[in-house]
């Protein structure tokens, strides 16, 4: 669990169809139009990795970085997850992401009553008697929980990006954490926005109508719990929670590291071509290399992240991942007593 940036409220709202996006900046997300228009449930920073970070892919979108004042007047920039807005809208999902982890690990995180997704344990939110173990309501209410604010995260990271060019984007992203809190903090109902921007989506996920029941319906299985990690493909099945939460901790704590004036981790080897020195100072906005540097430092935690989840979880059940959740630690204390994970991971 890193530090985070700042306290952000949430956006409590659970959304039925968000609506088209009216921006000329922003492009709208790759999916149908009836799957923007249908009910669906957003996923904050629930992607793999290697779908959109392969070496081939990553030496693609890097190169496009370079030139800024391109991308700006190119709608076609916000389609690259490496773009300053794109990491902008990763980063503030990060944050959140990593606030609502601390609150659940806590038992501080605040739940409203009488909403669609989390309405079922109204009785127990009230009674203070909601499950923090490894059963199957357990499972459920977590991921009810995620989604449910997920949706608050996602209209913040849309937000955000809504009318900014790559260039404003790298302003913000390279500023300070005061700067980033006043914009978020200083955010007004009427100017939240609702809809898909390309920019944003490339770090979240859809899902809609009849794949959506299912998956919750999945979390009752009597067998789901026992199932090893990569027995279950689901995006709110515990291990692929944890997967989320880890990713929103490391993001976050490079983003912070950033803000504050230092580069955070290693470059990943599959990046190092791109030969950045993680000693050096934060690049100057001004610095042609300013967005290739953001990229590269993003994407290495991003591919760290994922590998040192892999290994972390590589034994493990889907009931071990959600007692992981509330309480973190277990399960690498297990794999270091048995010599299979270095403290250093």
């Amino acid at each position: 669990m890193s530090k985070m940036i700042f306290f952000l409220p949430f956006i409590m709202a659970w959304v039925i169809g968000c609506s088209t996006n009216t921006s000329t900046n922003l492009p709208q997300i790759a999916a149908s139009d009836d799957d923007v228009q249908s009910p669906h449930l957003h996923l904050s920073l629930a992607v793999a990795p290697s779908a959109i970070l392969t070496p081939e892919l990553f030496n693609e979108y890097v190169i496009k970085t370079r030139n800024l004042p391109a991308a700006n007047s190119s709608d076609e920039s916000y389609k690259n997850p490496l773009m300053p807005c794109s990491l902008l809208a990763a980063g503030v999902s990060a944050v959140q992401l990593n606030q609502m982890w601390s609150e659940i690990i806590n038992n501080t995180i605040p739940i409203p009553l009488g909403t669609n997704i989390l309405g079922k344990y109204d009785n127990d939110i009230q009674s203070g008697t909601l499950p923090r173990d490894g059963s199957h309501k357990s499972a459920d209410f977590i991921a009810r929980l995620f989604v449910f604010h997920s949706s608050g995260i996602e209209t913040t990271s849309n937000t955000i990006v809504a009318g900014k060019t790559q260039t404003e984007c790298i302003k913000l992203l390279l500023s300070n954490s005061d700067t980033v809190a006043k914009k978020i903090m200083g955010m007004k109902p009427d100017d939240m926005i609702f809809s898909h921007s390309a920019a944003a989506s490339h770090y979240s996920r859809i899902l809609v109508g009849d794949d959506a029941i299912h998956l919750f319906s999945e979390l009752n299985w009597d067998d789901i719990l026992e199932s090893h990690y990569d027995e279950v493909a689901s995006p709110i099945a515990p291990c692929s929670l944890l997967r989320t939460f880890r990713l929103s901790s490391r993001l976050n704590k490079a983003w912070f590291t950033i803000l504050n004036g230092s580069l955070y981790g290693t470059v990943h080897p599959s990046l190092e071509k791109y030969s950045i020195e993680m000693s050096a100072d934060v690049p100057d906005v001004n610095d042609p290399r300013s967005a290739e540097i953001m990229a590269t430092i993003f994407a290495s935690n991003i591919l760290w992240a994922d590998e040192v989840t892999d290994e972390l979880i590589s034994e493990s059940t889907q009931k071990e991942c959600l007692v992981e959740i509330y309480q973190p630690g277990g399960i690498r204390m297990r794999l270091m007593r048995e010599g299979k994970m270095s403290p250093y991971r």
